[in-house]
């Protein structure tokens, strides 16, 4: 499996996955992104901001 990947559509953006590291509790979340592809019965932080798609291409949700 991969911990990382360049998705394409993000120019200079790689995306990793947060169980690739040792200790992933030191990496808070400071924001949401894909809030639009979310399932139901997830419920983000409501404290940090959220973005449809991503902060490049969506208008900030709250």
């Amino acid at each position: 499996m991969a911990n990382a990947y360049d998705g394409g559509c993000l120019c200079g953006a790689i995306d990793l996955f947060l169980g690739a590291f040792d200790a992933p509790e030191k990496l808070p979340a400071t924001l949401h992104v894909w809030t639009s592809e979310r399932v139901a019965w997830f419920h983000a932080d409501e404290a940090l901001p959220r973005y449809p798609r991503t902060p490049r291409d969506s208008q900030r949700e709250n």
